[in-house]
């Protein structure tokens, strides 16, 4: 009587599990469908609940991120790229997704970063080397951008500090001297 008790409560987590596995397949090859027929939106719901029912597999965070991309959602699929990382950090290509994920939210330092991981495991690949390139050509019009802005506030200070020059000049000419006149005539006389 133990035995079978024993075997019940053992097993039948086991059965259930095994279910929801099989259910879980179901809505991952579905979302994979819809990716593939190009409707991105269809296969992102397919693919939270296929996360939601089993959430430590890495692929459905992979393939949700990548539809994520296709709806220009790059946050999101940020989130899921790194998901997916946590969970299997040797999958190289994801470094290039989450790249491009991070170059198009604009941060380019960072994507620069992931590029060069991926780049470093696949140095021929054309798609990381144009990245890389458009991703060096964005941070230099950045610091492009930067310099001219600190140009622009140096000269507005230098501006500043030559207009309350002219406002002390003013001051002396239309008050000081015109005192120390009428301060000599008066003492004169």
């Amino acid at each position: 009587m133990k035995r079978i008790f024993f075997l019940f409560v053992f097993l039948v987590p086991v059965m259930l599990f095994a279910q929801r596995a099989g259910e879980y397949k179901k809505y991952h090859d579905e979302g994979r469908k819809c990716v593939l027929q190009g409707e991105y939106q269809k296969g992102v719901a397919y693919f939270d609940t296929a996360a939601s029912i089993m959430p430590y597999y890495a692929l459905v965070y992979q393939d949700r991120a990548y539809a994520h991309m296709q709806l220009h959602n790059y946050q999101s699929a940020l989130n899921d790229f790194d998901q997916a990382l946590k969970m299997k950090p040797f999958l190289h290509d994801l470094y290039l997704q989450k790249g491009v994920a991070m170059f198009h939210l604009g941060r380019y330092s960072e994507a620069r970063i992931q590029l060069q991981n991926f780049w470093a495991e696949n140095p021929d690949n054309v798609m990381v080397n144009d990245y890389l390139r458009f991703t060096e050509q964005a941070l230099m019009l950045q610091e492009k951008k930067r310099e001219d802005e600190l140009n622009k506030y140096q000269f507005e200070q230098e501006r500043y500090r030559w207009e309350r020059a002219r406002e002390r000049e003013q001051i002396i000419w239309n008050t000081v001297l015109p005192l120390t006149f009428w301060t000599v005539v008066f003492l004169s006389w």
